[in-house]
Parts: structure tokens; C-alpha cells; sequence
């Protein structure tokens, strides 16, 4: 398969092109082919059972072998190559922590894959396996709203659906990218093993996946039981050239917390630095701050810090897969299958000692900013209090701690069951399903190199009142690195002012449905297919940050608990008319609808409608086209969400360092014109709001496909235009 395709963006409209040549051996647009004898199935995007030829909706199929010659053991990273994948975390994703919690309250999904099409995030793909929903991932660092498909395993897969079309109707919320139905294995019968392993060239990046499986079939059941293990090796940044530095191929830093620390006053001592191999208590002289009687400089560009190389451009992982499934015949038109799975994940990733930023300009919680420094403190250099009126701000990244490690453990369960059958009304067939859904995901993550702002503040604080708490050792956060190389911070300094941050996640599902599709009756053109269908659905989520961090006293960044749970009834409805067959212009003709109504626990009602049409010219051209309107319902996080911090890149207007222009408006509001921003992350307060309602959106799809006899490929062309007409914000300042 080859694919050729384009992709524009802009503002909140997205269309997207792409055109598809398929060799003359695909069997399932081979002309030889007759369409007669294939089989009519449910294909994603619809319940009306079909000719896959003839759907209507964009659906891309991609088969276990497709992922087997891509050498990928994650669903995820195979995925996100395709042309329509937009931007979603994999492994490469290494930031655990140091940015924060997203304004959704999902958290930052630390060791987990996700897949998000068109670029409009994975919370807005709906991912499913064998049609049935997937539970959302947890990552121990918030409530997610996107699923983590390293919780599905590789080695059940049979193909992977990925429907380019909004299917709210169908589905319910969070289809308004697109659907990727995952089809499970159902080949009973034998034994089966296969291993992988592979590196990258450096030697890094060793992977590795050994799965087995066995099945066996009886007269009136079948069993399959899969067991899958993969490992995948890290890759450290200080090993490649375009991550070795975190301005790339410069030897720079980017980061003002630096091992040295920086001192900002609000007198004429300015921004300073220590020198090289200061003391532990380096010299100071008031009256020339940087002179050749002070072991401080002014701080410069080259003395920012270079944080990459403590991070990895590939985070290690590890996986456990065990996957069961059963089918036992009823009766002759009555099936029951169930469906179990358990996974397990554990990875690491890392950042840099975490900085430690004080004074009434840090923006770094209540215990940082108000941090006064007596001048009696003994570690203090500068002959005066540290306090608003004098101190600005200070920055000091321990390297004497080490760095900041995110352990992850994920345990994910899943347990669905399904009574399907067929029967005969009004001498047509009819088919239905009964099908219950539990799943529970459970994150913990535990960061070693975390600082309790509280205990900095004791110890930097009146050194009698130091004195008088059990393990309080004033600390030395103004020598830096000192001569011998050492940082100035000791083993009982670091004992006092570190802990362990131990963060738990939790999201639960619980879905039962129910759906008919038949025949009605038959119009001239062919028969009037329908499809009905019930559901209800629980989804729950909580996330337990750990006691320093909810209650305000880390030194990193604070999060308060979420908890909440949703509960929605649906129902839906769904028709194709054939409204033309073998007229002059048409060989077929179809016409196809589709609406679902929601009610809401949180937001109310909702309904959405869909039209689609088939047009079949003749045996070499056919067009299709699709209108549909889509809706998200807000998550748990983005309800529920009781507070946390997202340290957001915001550049201010007034800023005049780095040669920037400040805003005319600044000196008419007072701002000096010599004001340098300190520090361009700044530290934004989140929450959620339970009055959120849906986020809409239309969406149009248009596409032809074009076979000749004589050509040895099959081209297909679509085209779709997604337009949201609202959206959701969980932002609370």
C-alpha cells in the first residue's frame, strides 16, 4: 500500500486528503472478485450489516500481519505512522511531572501510548475493542481522557479498524476524530509462538516480545488463551547529538536553576551568580557585588543550566499481557462469547534535579514565596535579611539529590461478556446482542527526588527555631558547587528537605447494550436495512496525589484530589435506504441515517444526526459522502478536577530581556521599560467545572474510489472537513 496524501490546519477547521493505491492482489477491491459472495459484516462506523465494499464511511483495515512487518510491539507507535495520525504521546514522552497537570485535569499520562487523529488530541478518539469500549488509561498523575493502548496487547490482534469520520451517532461521545476498533483473534484451533528482538544501531533501544497462544475447539465451544511479554530499552539524551543539549547542537543551557543558583535583589546587587568553585560559604561584598572581593558574578546566558542529558529520548517499559476468550454455541442461533484480559505495565521515566525556586518572584506555591532568610542564618553570605523588600527571587537545582525518577505501575482488567444471536421475523433474519462490559485500570507512580517546601523553608529560615524541630539541619542553598566538585547541600540536609511522592489513579467502566439490525422490508432497489440499539454506561475516576503534594507543602508541583463519577442512558437509531440499482447512471445508490440521543448524569440530553450517501456509477467508480454531527461530553478530570498546577510557557508583554520589544501599554500601567522576565514558565492554577457541557462539532467527508480492469491499482481519494461549532474549557483562575 502506498499512500500519498496532504494535510492543512488552520484555526479550528481541519481538511484532510488522502489518496490510497492498492495493489491488484488486495482481495478486498480485486475486480475478480465477486461482491455476491462477500459476506455481509458490521463494519466500524455502523451497526447495518454490510458488503465492507459498499460502506459508506471511510475506513481504513489494517491486518496483524501489516503490524508484524512493521517491527512495532506497541499499537500506538504502529499507528501514530499513519498519514491521518495527528500529535499523541508515546514513548518518547519523558515529562512526568515537571510540567504539570494539564488544564483538563487528565494529567500527563507518564509511560503511556495514545493515538489522536487529525491533531485534535486523544480525547477525542474513541477507541474500541471488538466494539465495545476500552477503559481510559491511568498514569497516577491525574484522571485521563484518553485510553492508553499499551494496555491492549499486540499479539491478540486480528486487524484494526480506524474510522476517519466523526461516529457519535453510533458510538456516543468521544468519536469526533475518529473510531480505531481493535478485532481480537478468533482462530481456535493450534499452538502459536513468535519472538522479536532489536536494537538501535548505538547498541540502545533493545527491545524484545515473546508471545504464545494456544486454542482448542469442540463440538459446541472454543477456547484462546494468549500470553505476550515485551520489554523495551531506554535511550538516554546525552547520547545523541540532537538531544545532548537542550538548545540542540549548542552548547548552552536553557534553565535558570542552575547547580550554581541565582540570586535576584531588589537592590543593587542585581541578578548574581556564584563563581566556579565558590565555598560553602562564598565571599560577598556589598559594595561591589561582583568585584574581585565576591565569589559572585553577573548571571549571563552561559551560566544557564543544560537539563537534557539527565533526560531520555526513549523511556523504558515493561509489559505483561494475559487475554482469554471463549465462545460456546447456546443453541444453533444463540452464541455466548467472553472476553478477559489483564495487563501490566511498568516504566520509568526521568528528569533533571528538580529546581527549587523561592522568593516573593518565584510564583512556586505559598512555603517558596514566602521564604524569609534571617541574616543571622548561617549559610547566609550576603550581611542581610532575604525578604520581599529585598530578595526577589532564588533559584538553586541540587544536583547533590539526584534526579527526579517516575516509576510507574499500571495494572489494567477487563472483563466482557456477549449472548448474540439471529432469528426470524416476517420471514427476514434479524441479529441482536446482549453485551456487559467491566474494566478498571489502576496507576501508582513513585518520584524519588521530590523536596518538601515546608521543611526548605525551616531550614532556611530562623536558625533557632531550625534548632528546635527534630531533624532540622539549616540548609546551604547559596554555595553551589563547590571547590572539590561537590554541591554544598550534604546527606543530612537532604534527609531533612526530601521525601518520596507516592501518587495513586483509578478509572472504572461499566457498560451494558443491547442491539438489533435487520431487514424491514424490501423497496424496489433492494431492502430497507435498519439497526436499534440501548445502552447504559457507568465511567468512574479518582486521583490521590500524595499528602505533601495535595496539601501544598512539595516544593514541584501541587495537585489536589479529583473524584467523581458519570452515568448516561443512549439509545440510536439507524437506516439505509437503497434508493437506485442498475439504472443507466447508477448501478446502486444508497441513502444512510443515523441519530442518537444521550442523557447525561452531568450535562442533560444530547442528540446528534447523521446522512450519508453511496453513489456506485458503475463497476469502476463510485462516490461517497457523509454529514454528520459529533459531541464529547467532559470527563471526570475535567469536572471533577478540585485544583491543580500546569506550569504554562507565557511570555509577558512587557518583558524587554532577549531583545524583546515591550507592549506600548506597559509604561502608560507603570511597568519600567528595563523589566526582564525572570523565568518564561509561569505557574497557572486549573480546576474543573461540574456545569461543563458537551463539546460539538460537524463534520463532512467526501471520497470517490476508481478501478479499471486494466490498471493495476485501485485508487481511492477522501477528503473531510471537521468544524467544531463549540468547545469545552475546564480552565478556574
Amino acid at each position: 500500500m502506498e499512500n500519498h496524501f496532504s494535510r492543512t490546519k488552520k484555526g479550528l477547521l481541519l481538511a484532510s486528503c488522502a489518496a490510497i493505491a492498492f495493489t491488484s492482489t488486495t482481495p478486498a477491491l480485486a475486480q475478480e472478485t465477486d461482491p455476491m459472495a462477500i459476506e455481509e459484516v458490521v463494519v466500524t462506523g455502523s451497526r447495518i450489516r454490510q458488503n465492507p465494499l459498499e460502506a459508506q464511511s471511510p475506513v481504513q483495515i489494517l491486518s496483524a500481519a501489516d503490524i508484524d512487518q512493521s517491527g512495532q510491539v506497541s499499537i500506538a507507535d504502529f499507528l501514530q505512522r499513519l498519514p491521518i495520525a495527528g500529535s499523541a504521546i508515546n514513548r518518547t514522552n519523558n515529562s512526568s511531572g515537571n510540567l504539570g497537570f494539564p488544564p483538563d485535569g487528565s494529567g500527563i499520562g507518564a509511560g503511556a501510548s495514545q493515538i489522536d487523529l487529525r491533531y485534535l488530541t486523544s480525547k477525542r478518539v474513541l477507541v474500541l475493542v471488538d466494539g465495545k469500549r476500552w477503559v481510559r488509561g491511568s498514569s497516577a498523575s491525574g484522571v485521563s481522557g484518553a485510553v492508553d493502548l499499551n494496555t491492549i496487547p499486540t499479539g491478540i490482534i486480528k486487524s484494526i479498524e480506524v474510522l476517519q469520520d466523526g461516529a457519535s451517532t453510533i458510538y456516543g461521545s468521544d468519536a469526533i476524530a475518529g473510531v480505531v476498533n481493535i478485532i481480537t483473534r478468533d482462530d481456535y484451533e493450534g499452538f502459536q509462538g513468535s519472538a522479536y528482538y532489536g536494537m538501535f544501531d548505538e547498541g540502545d533501544g533493545k527491545t524484545q516480545e515473546y508471545d504464545v497462544s494456544w486454542g482448542a475447539s469442540g463440538d459446541r465451544a472454543r477456547v484462546l488463551l494468549d500470553v505476550g511479554y515485551t520489554k523495551q530499552g531506554s535511550v538516554e539524551a546525552a547520547d545523541r547529538e540532537l538531544t545532548a543539549y537542550a538548545i540542540p547542537f549548542e552548547n548552552l543551557g536553557a534553565s535558570s536553576g542552575t547547580p550554581q543558583g541565582r540570586f535576584v535583589f531588589n537592590n543593587d546587587f542585581g541578578s548574581i551568580t556564584p563563581n566556579d568553585g565558590a565555598g560553602p560559604i562564598p565571599n560577598f561584598d556589598p559594595n561591589d557585588p561582583t568585584g574581585p572581593n565576591s565569589d559572585y558574578h553577573a548571571f549571563t546566558l552561559a551560566d544557564r543550566f543544560n537539563y537534557s542529558p539527565y533526560n531520555k529520548v526513549m523511556t523504558p517499559s515493561e509489559r505483561i499481557n494475559i487475554f482469554a476468550k471463549a465462545e460456546v454455541d447456546l443453541t444453533e442461533t444463540i452464541k455466548m462469547k467472553t472476553t478477559a484480559a489483564y495487563n501490566n505495565r511498568r516504566s520509568v521515566s526521568q528528569a533533571a534535579p528538580e529546581p527549587l525556586f523561592f522568593g516573593v518572584d518565584a510564583g512556586a506555591g505559598y512555603w517558596m514565596d514566602n521564604i524569609v532568610i534571617p541574616e543571622d542564618h548561617p549559610y547566609n553570605p550576603f550581611g542581610i535579611e532575604l525578604n520581599p523588600e529585598t530578595f526577589a527571587f532564588g533559584g538553586r537545582r541540587p544536583l547533590e539529590a539526584g534526579p527526579r525518577v517516575f516509576s510507574q505501575n499500571v495494572d489494567t482488567w477487563y472483563v466482557s461478556n456477549t449472548v448474540e444471536g439471529e432469528i426470524e421475523f416476517a420471514g427476514r433474519k434479524w441479529f441482536w446482542d446482549v453485551n456487559g462490559t467491566w474494566s478498571q485500570s489502576q496507576a501508582n507512580q513513585v518520584k524519588d527526588g521530590a523536596f518538601n517546601a515546608r521543611k526548605i523553608s525551616e531550614a532556611l529560615g530562623d536558625p533557632a527555631a531550625c534548632a528546635a524541630i527534630p531533624g532540622c539541619v539549616p540548609l546551604n542553598i547559596f554555595g553551589g558547587q563547590g571547590p572539590d566538585g561537590n554541591g554544598t547541600i550534604t546527606k543530612a540536609m537532604l534527609e531533612y528537605i526530601t521525601f518520596t511522592q507516592k501518587d495513586e489513579s483509578r478509572q472504572k467502566l461499566f457498560d451494558v447494550s443491547a442491539n438489533v439490525a435487520g431487514e424491514l422490508f424490501d423497496l424496489p432497489a433492494g431492502p430497507l436495512g435498519v439497526a436499534l440499539g440501548w445502552e447504559y454506561r457507568e465511567e468512574k475516576g479518582r486521583f490521590i496525589p500524595d499528602n505533601v503534594v495535595s496539601s501544598g507543602e512539595t516544593a514541584g508541583v501541587p495537585a489536589s484530589p479529583t473524584a467523581g463519577q458519570i452515568h448516561v442512558k443512549e439509545f440510536y437509531g439507524e437506516i439505509n435506504v437503497p434508493v437506485l440499482s442498475d439504472a443507466s447512471f447508477a448501478k446502486n445508490l444508497d441513502l444512510n441515517a443515523a441519530f442518537r440521543t444521550s442523557d447525561y448524569s452531568t450535562s442533560g440530553s444530547n442528540t446528534v444526526f447523521k446522512v450519508g450517501a453511496a453513489w456506485q456509477v458503475n463497476d469502476d467508480l463510485t462516490f461517497r459522502g457523509n454529514w454528520s454531527e459529533g459531541f464529547r461530553a467532559p470527563n471526570i478530570g475535567e469536572l471533577y478536577n478540585t485544583g491543580s498546577r500546569f506550569d504554562s510557557t507565557i511570555s509577558d508583554p512587557c518583558n524587554s530581556g532577549g531583545g524583546n520589544t515591550p507592549h506600548p501599554n506597559c509604561s502608560a500601567l507603570g511597568v519600567p521599560v528595563d523589566m526582564v522576565q525572570i523565568n518564561p514558565q509561569i505557574s497557572v492554577t486549573t480546576g474543573g467545572n461540574p456545569d461543563l457541557t458537551p463539546e460539538t462539532a460537524e463534520t463532512w467527508t467526501a471520497g470517490f474510489t476508481f478501478s479499471h480492469a486494466a490498471l493495476p491499482t485501485v485508487w481511492a481519494c477522501r477528503a473531510s472537513l471537521l468544524k467544531p461549532t463549540t468547545t469545552i474549557s475546564a480552565w478556574k483562575m
